[in-house]
């Protein structure tokens, strides 16, 4: 049985329907017009049923005015839209669905930290998630894995999520004329610098390779911010 007989009265969900081929949107197109199927190799026509629901995460205007998606489709599938705004839109989400991922997490892993810092929280919800829900998915299963304590915390992150995050933070207040641009170079250095010395433990001359440079160097950085082993 194909899926359109196995979901019967049910619901079928097409996901990345944006992604289909040409071929493949005649079919579909076929079936929901026609409201019955048949069997590759069958002859009786068995009769559609389901109700259809699609996703996409791409412009499927844009696709049909570039040719890419049949346009009798598009207006075919397109009775009820909804619009999900993407992660970084919705911030107020972050904190419940990390939450979430970190449940499903340690229940898969039968271990890991079971709650998730302010600190923590304060970087993801700052983070601009360019994957979407996924990402933070990945990111929570990450820090479970790798995770060694009863909390997720900045640590645990990944560096591109807290550079990203410094990144954000820095492009606003440029933005918005609470720093000028060598104040911003400085502050992201100096955050640069004590990530580098935190992730090593505060040995000097792992966090100078860390970030490519000399220890000296790198003990200038640290006596112009003010940073000193705890």
């Amino acid at each position: 049985m194909g899926k359109f007989e196995q979901a019967g009265a049910g619901t079928l969900f097409l996901d990345e329907i944006g992604e289909l081929s040409p071929h493949l949107q005649a079919k579909l197109l076929r079936a929901l017009e026609a409201r019955c199927i048949q069997r590759v190799g069958g002859e009786q026509s068995i009769a559609v049923r389901a109700r259809l629901v699609c996703a996409t995460n791409r412009e499927l205007e844009a696709e049909v005015a570039a040719g890419r998606f049949r346009e009798d489709l598009y207006y075919r599938i397109h009775v009820v839209p909804i619009d999900l705004p993407p992660l970084a839109d919705r911030r107020e989400d972050i904190r419940p669905l990390a939450e979430h991922f970190l449940a499903r997490a340690r229940d898969a892993a039968g271990r890991g930290p079971a709650r998730i810092t302010r600190a923590a929280l304060a970087t993801l919800e700052r983070y601009a998630w360019p994957g979407n829900v996924r990402e933070l998915r990945n990111a929570i299963e990450r820090a479970v894995v790798l995770g060694d304590g009863e909390r997720v915390d900045t640590g645990d992150l990944s560096e591109a999520i807290v550079r990203g995050t410094q990144v954000e933070h820095l492009r606003d207040g440029v933005r918005e004329g609470r720093l000028e641009l060598e104040a911003a170079v400085e502050q992201f250095e100096a955050e640069l610098v004590r990530e580098a010395l935190i992730r090593e433990g505060w040995n000097q001359t792992r966090a100078a390779e860390r970030l490519g440079v000399t220890r000296r160097t790198l003990k200038i950085r640290m006596d112009r911010y003010g940073f000193a082993a705890p």
